[in-house]
């Protein structure tokens, strides 16, 4: 049996990994600065005691700006969007290979990736998208795959993506 790799969870994963990366490098910056000042303000309050209060009050200001500078809030952000969606790729990914009725595969993609409510509000070229992508996916992990299931897999997540976004959601 040849295993098939696809191309939707490996940008997802990239995409979280990059994410992951980029957090880790503000976050590790925010240390440095925090190792930087706090070794800048124990040297000044050591040598002249009391009486560098300005100096003190420079450092402080300086590492506030470059504290800011850092947008880890952000980053944080596109990391929660990016994990969100690679999980929500894995299960459903798993639900296709753990289940051969695609009814089921459908009903369980809807209850993994939509919240409560959110499903009613789609009209039919939303439930059409998730039919495709459920059936096409299916055929992507059997034997019944083809370069058209291929294509539609990726063409259909756009859509539910695209109107996960317009319900609010981050990913």
């Amino acid at each position: 049996m040849k295993i098939r790799r696809h191309q939707l969870i490996e940008e997802a994963k990239a995409e979280l990994d990059l994410a992951y990366e980029a957090v880790k490098r503000s976050e590790n910056r925010l240390i440095a600065l925090d190792i930087e000042y706090g070794e800048k303000i124990a040297k000044a309050e050591q040598a002249n005691g009391a009486k560098m209060p300005v100096k003190i009050a420079n450092f402080l200001s300086e590492y506030d700006k470059k504290k800011v500078s850092v947008d880890v809030g952000a980053l944080y952000h596109l990391e929660k969007s990016a994990l969100e969606r690679y999980l929500v790729l894995s299960a459903v990914f798993s639900t296709v290979c753990a289940n051969s009725d695609e009814n089921i595969v459908s009903q369980t993609f809807e209850n993994i990736v939509f919240r409560p409510g959110e499903y009613t509000k789609v009209g039919p070229d939303l439930k059409n998208a998730v039919r495709d992508f459920a059936h096409s996916l299916r055929a992507y992990t059997t034997e019944d795959a083809s370069s058209e299931s291929d294509l539609v897999v990726p063409e259909s997540w756009a859509v539910i993506e695209k109107t996960l976004r317009s319900f609010g959601r981050a990913i």
